[in-house]
């Protein structure tokens, strides 16, 4: 659990519950018929410049043209009368851009719209009638200028239809009535023609005008598609995020029991001799390791399917990764009845190492658990700027259509031989082994026959020499440990408990406390400085492991060599606690793997 803090005793308590508000305009959901007819209006707003201009700007060329079979002072007052309705719609379609109204309002704006365009085509009509021409081709000329008119209002006005249904009958019926009137026979050809020009219009524009609502109807369901997606994405967002709150909250909460569990047996294993008790033992061992690498694999997989696995790269012995890797696969092979072996090298390899350590590790596993008998062999290779290391096992082999399945996730090739001692088989292990090479960038290859064995190569860089001996399988013997003083610092009783008694097996010196203030309080108990700080990260509501490991390197004024333990799983506070620069180990922890840590740290 992080530490939070507690409430000042001053502060008065917060109602944090939301304000009631009256719903708005925005808090109703906006029926699609009114969104398509807003979207309508929407368009031909911003299209009616495009108009208001042409009618601007037609009628003087036409009067220019005329002038001498029209009425000069009656054309000066229908064009006065054209500019006020013209500066009059340009003034509202200024209004509406700037207020830009919601859905339900727009609808207004809409109608006072269409009673521009019934204006405009009514003088437009009314120009026939005040200012027909007194000659005929002056007559056919205004039919012309009507028709053109008509026709760019097509494109213009058809996005919202009652507009253009009061602009073009308005303007265009009037000149037929007049041409009817008159009497001619060219006129009345051209009066005819204009009716049926209205009518091929009216047809156009109604035709532009379903496919423009159309459009904007399959624009809307794409947008409900996508309101559906981002809600069905946002709820399987929420359950993930809830799933992995849950993760974390209960893998802490099991590795503890977990942990402590394995480090019992392990201290209860060095003071069993009786053969029978043995034979126990190493049973109860086996379902401890398989219950640890089951749970351990589950956790990786979350963790790498995050993305919170960031590479630590660096220049590594693989060596000493051999040593730690055979010391807890030797159960493992002796209860198999299997030989295994590590190849000693001096290569140095450039990558991260503990992650290099899981793929090897698991790798290892799997060659085990797939062994009737023989060996697994574990050696390196050079290869110029690089290195390969080779895991080799006499197994049952994987038959070609296997090959490419095995690294998916719980795939097993079905075995002819029982699971390997010690291990729990889900089917996880090749699969967290690719998760990491992807992660690490490196390769990995197989070869395989069937009841012949396998081999898996991965490929690191070549890293430059760390300038220290490789470590050896058994340089380190069990009392390299022997006499150390060590503080051990968990709010756990249990764990303090198993880790006293395992450290007490192993020779040394042990005082344990649940929290800074504990521990400090045996340290004159205990003569000399301690050798190694093992200390859980989360130590109650207001304390660290990385804050006790300060207050005793400032009581003791040294540069204690510290370990830190956590059961956490959350990747924020991971990247927090591996920030301090400190090493961490996992709960739950192998024995053998807690134990070459503090040699190493010692050391």
């Amino acid at each position: 659990m992080e530490a939070s803090s507690p409430p000042k005793a001053c502060e008065a308590p917060v109602d944090d519950r939301p304000v009631e508000t009256p719903p708005t305009d925005a808090d109703v959901k906006t029926p699609t018929p009114i969104l398509i007819r807003a979207a309508q209006i929407d368009a031909h707003f911003r299209l009616m410049p495009v108009v208001l201009i042409i009618n601007g700007i037609v009628p003087p060329i036409y009067f220019l043209v005329a002038q001498d079979a029209i009425d000069l002072r009656h054309a000066a007052l229908w064009q006065v009368g054209l500019i006020v309705v013209l500066l009059a719609r340009m003034l509202l379609r200024s209004l509406y851009t700037r207020r830009r109204p919601g859905p339900r309002r727009v609808l207004v704006w809409g109608r006072w719209s269409t009673a521009g365009s019934l204006l405009t085509g009514l003088l437009w009509g009314a120009m026939s009638v005040l200012l027909w021409p007194a000659e005929v081709p002056e007559q056919l000329l205004l039919g012309a200028t009507l028709a053109g008119m008509t026709a760019g209002a097509v494109g213009s006005l058809t996005p919202f239809f009652p507009p253009f249904l009061a602009y073009v009958p308005t303007s265009l019926l009037p000149y037929t009535a007049m041409a009817l009137i008159a009497g001619e026979r060219v006129t009345l050809g051209a009066g005819g023609l204009l009716v049926l020009f209205l009518v091929a219009m009216l047809a156009m524009a109604r035709i532009l005008n379903r496919n423009f609502v159309a459009s904007i109807e399959l624009r809307f369901e794409n947008i409900e598609l996508l309101r559906d997606l981002a809600a069905q994405k946002q709820a399987a967002d929420a359950a993930n995020q809830a799933k992995s709150d849950f993760i974390a909250a209960v893998s802490h909460d099991l590795r503890q029991p977990v942990h402590a569990l394995n480090l019992f047996v392990a201290a209860l294993r060095e003071r069993v001799r009786e053969p029978a008790a043995l034979d126990i033992m190493r049973r109860m061992d086996s379902s401890v390791r398989a219950m640890q690498n089951l749970f351990t694999a589950l956790l990786d997989i979350s963790r790498l399917d995050a993305g919170v696995v960031q590479p630590r790269r660096r220049d590594f012995a693989l060596q000493a990764l051999f040593d730690r890797i055979a010391i807890d696969s030797e159960f493992d092979a002796e209860a198999r009845q299997i030989g295994l072996g590590f190849r000693a090298t001096d290569a140095v390899a450039h990558s991260d190492p503990e992650l290099v350590e899981v793929i090897v590790r698991n790798l290892v596993s799997n060659a085990l658990a797939y062994t009737r008998a023989g060996r697994v062999l574990v050696a390196c290779r050079d290869a110029g700027d690089a290195i390969r290391i080779q895991v080799w096992d006499q197994g049952i082999g994987i038959a070609p259509e296997h090959q490419a399945r095995i690294f998916q996730d719980y795939y097993q090739v079905t075995a002819t031989t029982p699971k390997a001692a010690g291990r729990a088989h889900v089917g996880l292990g090749l699969a967290i082994v690719m998760r990491l090479v992807h992660v690490l960038g490196h390769t990995l290859e197989l070869r395989s026959q069937l009841d012949r064995g396998s081999v898996f190569t991965l490929t690191l860089p070549r890293g430059r020499t760390t300038g220290t001996t490789p470590h050896r399988p058994g340089v380190v013997q069990p009392a390299s440990l022997a006499g150390a003083f060590i503080v051990v610092i968990d709010d756990e009783a249990d764990i303090r408990q198993a880790m006293e008694r395992l450290l007490d097996g192993w020779g040394c010196r042990v005082i344990t406390g649940e929290n800074y203030a504990a521990t400090a309080r045996l340290f004159g108990d205990e003569a000399g400085v301690p050798a190694l700080l093992i200390s859980d990260y989360n130590l109650g509501l207001y304390e660290t492991g990385v804050e006790a490991a300060q207050a005793i390197r400032e009581e003791y004024n040294t540069d204690l060599p510290v370990l830190l333990m956590t059961g956490e799983s959350d990747p924020g506070r991971l990247r927090r606690i591996h920030g301090h620069g400190y090493p961490v180990l996992h709960k739950p922890i192998a024995p053998a793997t807690l134990r070459s840590t503090m040699e190493e740290l010692i050391r």
